[in-house]
């Protein structure tokens, strides 16, 4: 997921600052202002792998959802989907009279026709290394595709739930737009609670209710704004004036505590993704394992949350935070050792005949730049070393990162929480979401084998085994977990959430 464009809240919860929750029946009715810090580039899913942006969940809605405190599937367009004894093959079973924004029925052909068109490499799709795995797909009746995956994938709700896989679009808008397919109002359809009415690329996109939405009363609002502005403080003003409703907030930022005070709500979200710098392989000298593990050493974030976050932001110290499931005390990162760092870094100059180590950091122009700042103060404490922020718009960013246009670029970890192919579209020899050029051959191994992951003990041994791979080469270097949260109105009522990166847009309410 792009740091700069997933947005995430949190249910509201009675305590710790989040403001009360309101009892009885939603309110139907009204309009919901809520400003992001980016906009996906199209509403073609190329390019993510997961649906965690809200403007997706609001417009394409999911086959499955799952539910983030207990694991267990929430069936959404799919009225069920059934696991044989291994689960190696799977029956989708659709609701009836599902159908698309552009009138067109949504039905087993339609998931098939999307999964054909994510399987072409010229699409170059996040879920293709996926697809490409699968045995066969099969629609067996107007309403029913089976899945035959060839080896046991407990992920499988987790693909419905949270990557373009269960997230279908009307095949007849994509057949006629062709790579036009979700760049605008026209050549964009499919059946989430919302429906695309005005797209001002860069500002703002307008979303009406859409009537037709197989669950009955949802959605609650009329319609949902989403507005771009990337500034924490300026953002929880807006929610205090009454300009917005509802403000996403990427980083940990004392601004939050206005919102509050003002009796509005501070809604945190739980998440285990890392924000981290990750190296471009295929430049010198980040080719080189020394140089890379001596900026990993050379790096201090607690300096980094003190200096660019007031210290409210949880410095990185082992893989997954301390709490959740997938922890383990023993994958560790080992930072702030200049003198260990110092070494590497003289070595690697003697050896190659070079000055010195140069580069820059491409960076969004929103808080992850203040971030990206303090870091390259850690770095530069070594001797001969001279790193820069490479400081760019969001869509500068975006485009740069995806053309593989930069030495070392900020962003969130891939999300392990949901399940292994995250890291393996991330860090796979060739991987869809590749941007860094890594590859690692014994790394492949071990994303490969952590795919067919049966139960819980196994996806934790399997992520844990393969963050601890990239750590030891160092493949990137952890900065701060990425504690997510919006700032709301009282007047916000969040139902649902998707998972654990997005409230349910069909369940939010106001008023």
């Amino acid at each position: 997921m792009l740091l700069v464009v997933a947005t995430a809240c949190g249910g509201p919860s009675g305590g710790g600052g989040n403001g009360p929750s309101k009892d009885g029946p939603a309110k139907e009715g009204g309009t919901l202002d809520w400003l992001v810090v980016g906009e996906p580039p199209t509403l073609n899913p190329k390019g993510y792998t997961g649906a965690l942006v809200p403007q997706y969940s609001a417009l394409y809605d999911s086959l499955v959802q799952v539910d983030p405190k207990s694991g267990d599937p929430i069936f959404r367009q799919a009225e069920s989907v059934t696991p044989n004894e291994n689960k190696s093959v799977w029956t989708i079973k659709l609701r009836e009279g599902l159908k698309f924004s552009d009138g067109t029925a949504f039905n087993a052909e339609a998931i098939k026709a999307w999964w054909d068109h994510e399987k072409v490499p010229a699409n170059a799709s996040p879920v293709i290394s996926t697809l490409t795995s699968f045995k066969s797909y099969t629609v067996e009746d107007a309403l029913t595709l089976q899945v035959d995956v060839g080896y046991p994938r407990a992920a499988l709700y987790n693909d419905l739930a949270f990557t373009s896989l269960g997230m279908i679009p009307s095949p007849a808008v994509v057949e006629s737009s062709g790579d036009a397919f979700g760049s605008s109002v026209e050549t964009f359809a499919a059946a989430g609670p919302f429906v695309l009415k005005e797209w001002v690329q860069g500002d703002h996109m307008t979303l009406v209710a859409n009537k037709d939405y197989w669950d009955e009363g949802r959605p609650y609002l009329d319609g949902i704004t989403f507005k771009l502005s990337a500034d924490a403080s300026t953002n929880a003003d807006a929610v205090v004036s009454g300009a917005a409703d509802m403000a996403y907030q990427p980083f940990p930022d004392p601004a939050e505590q206005r919102v509050t005070d003002a009796g509005g709500q501070h809604i945190f979200l739980p998440d285990v993704q890392q924000v981290i710098v990750s190296f471009n392989v295929a430049k010198a000298p980040f080719d080189d394992v020394r140089v890379r593990r001596a900026l990993v050493l050379a790096t201090d974030p607690k300096d980094i949350s003190d200096k660019a976050q007031s210290g409210l932001a949880t410095p990185v110290t082992t893989l997954f935070p301390e709490g959740s499931s997938l922890y383990d005390p023993a994958v560790v990162q080992k930072t702030n050792d200049l003198e260990q760092a110092q070494e590497l870094i003289d070595e690697y100059l003697q050896d190659t005949g070079k000055d010195s180590i140069t580069g820059s950091v491409l960076s969004p122009d929103n808080q992850a730049a203040d971030q990206v700042s303090a870091l390259t103060q850690n770095w530069n404490r070594l001797d001969n070393v001279d790193i820069s922020i490479d400081k760019k718009t969001v869509a500068a960013y975006v485009s740069a990162r995806g053309a593989k246009d930069f030495d070392m670029v900020i962003s969130n970890s891939a999300d392990p929480g949901t399940f292994v192919e995250e890291w393996l579209n991330k860090w796979s020899t060739g991987g869809a979401a590749n941007t860094q050029n890594y590859s690692d051959p014994e790394l492949d191994k071990l994303l490969e084998a952590g795919r067919g992951y049966a139960d819980q003990d196994e996806r934790k041994k399997a992520l844990n085994e393969i963050g601890a791979r990239l750590m030891e080469e160092a493949a990137f270097v952890g900065l701060t977990y990425a504690q997510k949260s919006v700032v709301a109105s009282n007047e916000v009522r969040v139902d649902a959430m998707i998972n654990p990166s997005v409230p349910d847009p069909a369940q939010i309410s106001i008023g």
